[in-house]
């Protein structure tokens, strides 16, 4: 039995020592052989992806609200990390400074009306799976702080995103909300953190724009 292990032993080590050799290899005119040991390989499936990436979305939007032209500058920076290829999360902040056209609101009196300069805080938060192929969850939140003119605004989503063709997409959300939200929440800025398609369709690429 020794014996028989020893020369299986040997065995094995000779094809190994064999292998990693590099060898002289016989080419005819009509066959050609390659030799990997000639060049690395230039894809490889172990190859690192970067889990964290940082970014900063920069605007300003103009539009009417109550009647009243409003300016709205904003910039949020933002962090997104990769648990693995179907589950990740956003996380960012916001802060958006408004100008507001001689602005007033019908029911409200005039003690109570909005500055007609305005600076607001946002936190926000994103995440979403991709439980299959064709189907993707995704939750996340956003809320006001550091703002004494403000309402405390606070608002959650949970919403569902359904491939049914190779371009044809089904998105459906849920939003519970407190608070009177600023109009600077009403400009186009406010897709940073609640728009399905800002982190793309969700599948095949990522949420290219839930979070991306």
């Amino acid at each position: 039995m020794n014996k028989i292990l020893s020369f299986i032993l040997i065995f094995l080590l000779s094809a190994f020592v064999l292998y990693a050799q590099e060898g002289d290899y016989y080419k005819s005119s009509d066959f050609e052989l390659l030799d990997y040991t000639e060049k690395p390989a230039e894809l490889s499936p172990l190859k690192n992806q970067n889990k964290l990436s940082l970014g900063v979305n920069i605007g300003s939007s103009f539009g009417s609200f109550y009647g009243n032209s409003i300016f709205t500058n904003y910039v949020a920076p933002e962090i997104k990390y990769s648990f693995n290829p179907k589950f990740r999360i956003t996380a960012g902040t916001m802060f958006t400074y408004s100008m507001y056209d001689g602005f007033s609101m019908p029911e409200e009196i005039e003690a109570n009306n909005f500055w007609q300069k305005q600076a607001n805080y946002y936190l926000y938060a994103k995440g979403e799976y991709q439980l299959s192929e064709r189907f993707m969850l995704r939750a996340g939140g956003i809320a006001e702080v550091g703002n004494m003119q403000g309402d405390g605004f606070k608002s959650g989503n949970l919403g569902m995103s359904l491939k049914i063709g190779e371009s044809t997409y089904f998105h459906a959300d849920i939003n519970i909300s407190s608070g009177f939200p600023g109009a600077d929440l009403y400009m186009p800025n406010y897709s940073i953190f609640n728009n399905p398609y800002r982190f793309g369709t969700g599948f095949g690429h990522g949420y290219t724009s839930m979070f991306r």
